[in-house]
């Protein structure tokens, strides 16, 4: 990284000014943030308060602060992200949160996020908060969860309760996601093509990490390395043979299926950005054949990598883009991140992020957020100013500063046999996609 783009100094320089917006009211804090809300008018941007979630509330841009303070040990940060997760662990006692359970807008995202930040904070208290609130949710069962997928569903269910069996030490919550998965399971739509989850409004299951289903097969190969199931291995494999069903070979990615999508001629768009499309899909696939020894995983992820690539060369020359995680810059290059040591894509996250540090560095609030393209400004993690510079931490220390767009749960040193013989049958047929 150039000595001009440090990535440390831009994120405390982020942080700091987070700090500075922070309101405060018995010993926690929140935030404001623009948003994308309906209306009797339609669809507009809105000012509002940050509610607890991990997507766009205090959960989330805890989690930065607290990972910012173990860098830099700076005090006022540790004070600041101990405030937010605070405000987070009492929104998810909120009556309207007591019916959503799910990882980025619900409970089981404020019990990762506190498990996270308190033991980076070494506070006990949110530690013992995030073992409460999990236990809880274990309790409820299946429930509070919209659908299947990664975002709100079952899926993100599952991921949460591993992340949070791992954290906590805490086994009994494998047999939660196990639960969760045979939710998962029960309400997929097997065909000729694959396992597919329609969502409630969509004639078909959709492709992509945050809402289709990259995400449900990651999820169900996490659960089925963690519990051996050859259940989940095959749905797994299923949801993948699915989703390359509908690989488009021209642009070489997968496309959006949902009705908005759509233009005039009624033909399918392709998304470029970590909830649709190839840059969550190369997260996934890259996990997958790290699970799996599977070729036919290595060359999707090739090509998914390869794709994410050309994209963010084409940001860098026309200075073009938002820095959020969830379609932004910052969510695209991480994929390289992860890619990096495999298929030598690491410089290029690098470039990316010293480019956003030349132009937005010495003024942090002016770095561009995924809200809109009016100029809004958010301070959320995946969103806005939070998750660029949680970006920024990951490129500077990929090692030490765990990816939260694809959590870490169970961390098998070698190939899973149940997932290897899930995924042996489809190998030929799903390398001929790519």
């Amino acid at each position: 990284m150039p000595r001009d783009a440090d990535p440390i100094d831009a994120a405390l320089r982020i942080g700091h000014a987070l700090c500075a917006d922070a309101l405060w009211w018995d010993g926690r804090c929140t935030f404001t943030t623009d948003d994308i809300a309906s209306t009797p008018e339609g669809w507009r941007t809105v000012h509002q308060t940050c509610g607890g979630d991990l997507y766009a509330g205090t959960a989330g841009i805890a989690l930065f602060l607290a990972r910012l303070s173990a860098v830099t040990g700076e005090r006022v940060i540790a004070r600041t992200a101990a405030g937010a997760i605070a405000h987070a662990l009492a929104e998810a006692e909120a009556a309207e949160m007591a019916r959503c359970s799910a990882l980025f807008v619900g409970r089981i995202g404020i019990a990762v996020a506190a498990a996270m930040a308190g033991a980076w904070l070494d506070r006990p208290a949110a530690l013992d908060a995030a073992r409460v609130l999990a236990r809880q949710l274990a309790s409820e069962g299946v429930g509070g969860f919209s659908g299947s997928d990664l975002m709100a569903g079952w899926a993100g269910g599952i991921a949460g309760a591993l992340v949070l069996a791992r954290r906590l030490e805490d086994d009994q919550l494998i047999g939660w996601a196990s639960d969760l998965g045979d939710a998962l399971v029960g309400a997929a739509q097997v065909s000729a093509t694959g396992w597919h989850w329609p969502a409630r409004d969509e004639p078909v299951g959709l492709c992509g990490l945050s809402h289709g289903a990259a995400g449900i097969a990651w999820a169900l190969a996490e659960l089925a390395a963690a519990t051996g199931a050859k259940r989940f291995a095959e749905a797994a494999a299923g949801a993948v043979a699915y989703e390359q069903h509908w690989f488009d070979a021209v642009a070489r990615n997968w496309p959006d299926l949902s009705p908005e999508s759509r233009d005039a001629g009624g033909r399918r768009s392709c998304s470029m950005s970590w909830c649709h499309g190839a840059p969550g899909i190369a997260l996934t696939r890259l996990r997958l054949w790290a699970l799996t020894g599977s070729e036919a995983m290595r060359a999707q992820a090739m090509v998914a990598l390869a794709t994410t690539a050309d994209c963010l060369r084409a940001n860098l020359a026309n200075h073009s883009g938002n820095y959020s995680l969830c379609h932004g810059l910052a969510g695209n290059a991480e994929a390289l991140l992860q890619g990096g040591t495999l298929f030598d894509t690491a410089g290029l996250a690098e470039e990316i992020a010293a480019s956003g540090i030349r132009r937005f560095g010495q003024a942090p609030r002016s770095w561009p957020a995924g809200v809109d393209s009016s100029g809004a400004m958010s301070p959320t993690l995946m969103l806005g100013l939070a998750g660029t510079a949680y970006f920024l931490l990951r490129v500077n220390d990929p090692g030490g500063t765990p990816s939260i767009l694809l959590p870490d749960c169970a961390m098998p040193g070698d190939v899973v046999p149940v997932l290897v013989q899930a995924f042996a049958g489809e190998d030929a047929a799903l390398a001929g996609c790519v």
